[in-house]
């Protein structure tokens, strides 16, 4: 959402009018359109490529080559961190 906004902040009252509704009224129609506006204005596949870069720095640090237990416990809390989302990362 938060990229969606940089990208497009005149959606923003929309945006909100949404997030304000109640969980029990709001409307399945409308999560379905800004799933499908994050998937096709950029922000989903932006916010892919900065999460991706970001892990990628992590386990690439150059230090970490000195510890390779303490890289491989980053590489599995980054599967961890990335697991509920991975469905996503693949596009």
């Amino acid at each position: 959402m938060v990229e969606h906004l940089y990208r497009y902040p005149e959606e923003r009252e929309r945006l909100l009018h949404v997030l304000k509704t109640p969980r029990e009224e709001t409307r399945d129609e409308d999560v379905v359109r800004y799933i499908e506006e994050f998937r096709s204005k950029g922000a989903l596949t932006a916010v892919v490529n900065k999460i991706e870069k970001e892990a990628e720095l992590a386990l690439n640090y150059s230090i970490l080559h000195q510890f390779p237990k303490l890289k491989g416990v980053l590489n599995d809390l980054v599967e961890v961190i990335l697991g509920p989302i991975k469905h996503v990362m693949i596009m």
